[in-house]
């Protein structure tokens, strides 16, 4: 029997995430595009956990990863969920990649935050963690129980929108 359905994202709450990074590889030149490759790689399989959700989930609690991902890093994903998370169902979204330009960055986290809600709702999650501010509020909106844990910082200043 299951007591509770409990989901969490990955980037930023599972395991650590490093935008500055990340925005270091997306600069490298296409020139070098199997070192952006090798790197991003190694980035995601080299990631360190930050919550054991085990901490916070009772014996018969079921637990699921929900992450906006993109596709091409499924397996390395499923390697790391198997290595630290092995007890989690994982789904990845596959969703592209977060923009640059940030006139465009609301309108993704608007589509990613859909996505996620929509696979919350059909996995009958009854309480989703997530590191980002902005996507708790917006889960909440859309009648999903968020939680944020994490320290990511809001995309609004200030504290508002």
């Amino acid at each position: 029997m299951i007591d509770m359905k409990i989901g969490f994202d990955l980037d930023g709450v599972l395991c650590e995430i490093n935008v500055a990074f990340l925005r270091m590889i997306d600069n490298f030149p296409l020139s070098k595009e199997k070192i952006r490759e090798i790197s991003e790689l190694w980035y995601y399989r080299e990631v360190k956990p930050l919550l054991n959700p085990i901490m916070i989930m009772a014996p018969n609690d079921k637990g699921y990863i929900i992450t906006s991902r993109m596709s091409y890093l499924r397996e390395i994903t499923e390697e790391w969920v198997k290595k630290y998370c092995p007890n989690l169902e994982l789904h990845l979204l596959g969703l592209s990649q977060c923009p640059d330009n940030p006139k465009e960055v609301k309108a993704w986290i608007n589509n990613m935050t859909e996505c996620k809600a929509k696979k919350i709702k059909e996995l009958g999650i009854e309480l989703f963690i997530d590191d980002s501010p902005e996507v708790v509020i917006d889960l909440r909106k859309l009648g999903v129980v968020a939680l944020q844990w994490g320290g990511r910082l809001p995309v609004w200043i200030g504290g508002k929108k």
